[in-house]
């Protein structure tokens, strides 16, 4: 009965089972055109930035008669190795997929690595795949969702690096490419100054821990800079807005009158209940994080011990404040596909709560993850496309 105590072939079989679900779930590329990135990565490799001109139904701006996509290049350039080895035979939505896996073998890592959080070291992964709204990503793979899983997997990364290998450098790279692709990402940025505040010895050594860290951001940060000025000749060309002017005129909007209605949308949108089965339809306009994942209510119960949690409340303070002043929720989504940029430090945050007193919380952990999974499965399955 020594398997029973095994560890490691523990994690083989939940990770062997969390590939099997995956490689289930994952669409032909086929089935979902909305794969952009994967188009433009292709291109690159011939020495073409720029969308072929059959293509007409992607978010693009036009410069100089031709048409780029409206996202940021580093959620392209990301995938030109993939599509360097081969994969745009096998597609957006597979390395949409393999991202998503990845990600839960780093946070199995990330967790593992902490004392406190040890014990849910393979309960974090599962229901990072199985258990938000990044079982739904998996179903779809579409460009808005391969982002998010994009910014998740550097960004797992860079905490990793920063909160259990102390180096600062390697976790500024990963930052910063999160960041290129997810814009908000950038708001996380006084978790990494308060883990490298809490892993020095003193002052001196913080600060040159936070210099690292910058250091690292640098190349990231100039590649974008050097693409854009060569394609556009402007640093700062964005093609968000870029787009965004194109189709409306005016600039993406930000206000503090939206802070309201992103509020009560994000805690409380809910599927519509139906008097016959399925009994909830899920639409397209999204729903609650804390409906799709009860467990993610112990954000608000965090156990303060371990460096990550502490470091990880300010910086999820401003990543959602970020979203409440945005004009936009996100559309073609199930959940809120907008709140998976905030994923590798709320899973953390969360589920920490439910460490303390032993294993006192484990029940009602092991309830709140059943209905999750629950409904992300059922429900992703279920939504209304």
């Amino acid at each position: 009965m020594k398997w029973l105590h095994d560890e490691r072939l523990h994690a083989a079989v939940v990770f062997a089972l969390l590939a099997a679900i995956l490689i289930t779930v994952t669409p032909p590329a086929r089935t979902n055109p909305y794969n952009g990135p994967m188009v433009v990565a292709d291109r690159i490799l011939e020495g073409n930035f720029d969308l072929p001109d059959r293509i007409r139904w992607m978010e693009t701006f036009t410069f100089e008669g031709r048409k780029y996509l409206s996202y940021p290049p580093m959620a392209t350039l990301v995938m030109v190795p993939f599509a360097a080895l081969g994969g745009n035979g096998l597609g957006q939505t597979v390395f949409n997929s393999a991202l998503i896996f990845l990600t839960a073998v780093l946070f199995y890592r990330l967790f593992a690595g902490i004392p406190m959080l040890r014990p849910l070291r393979l309960v974090a992964p599962v229901l990072y795949v199985l258990g938000t709204s990044t079982f739904h990503s998996a179903r779809v793979g579409s460009v808005w969702l391969l982002m998010h899983s994009e910014g998740n997997f550097f960004f797992v990364g860079a905490l990793i690096f920063a909160a259990l290998r102390k180096q600062f450098v390697l976790a500024g790279i990963c930052f910063m490419i999160a960041a290129q692709i997810r814009y908000s990402i950038l708001f996380a940025a006084p978790a990494f100054a308060l883990l490298a505040w809490f892993g020095s010895q003193n002052q001196r050594d913080a600060l040159h821990n936070v210099l690292r860290f910058a250091l690292g951001c640098l190349p990231p940060g100039l590649l974008i800079l050097g693409y854009n000025t060569a394609l556009f000749g402007d640093p700062f060309q964005n093609g968000y807005t870029s787009a965004w002017s194109e189709w409306t005129h005016t600039s993406i909007d930000f206000s503090a009158r939206y802070v309201w209605t992103n509020l009560v949308f994000y805690t409380t949108a809910m599927p519509e209940i139906l008097a016959e089965p399925p009994f909830l339809r899920f639409h397209s306009g999204g729903q609650t994080l804390f409906f799709l994942s009860p467990f993610l209510i112990g954000v608000f119960l965090p156990r303060w011990r371990a460096p990550l949690v502490r470091a990880g409340i300010p910086a999820l303070i401003c990543m959602f404040s970020f979203y409440l002043v945005y004009s936009y929720q996100g559309s073609t989504q199930f959940g809120s596909r907008y709140m998976l940029d905030l994923m590798p430090l709320l899973l953390p945050v969360a589920l920490s709560a439910f460490t303390r007193d032993g294993r006192g919380w484990y029940p009602l952990l092991a309830a709140a993850s059943t209905i999750a999974i629950t409904l992300n499965v059922w429900g992703s399955i279920s939504a209304t496309p």
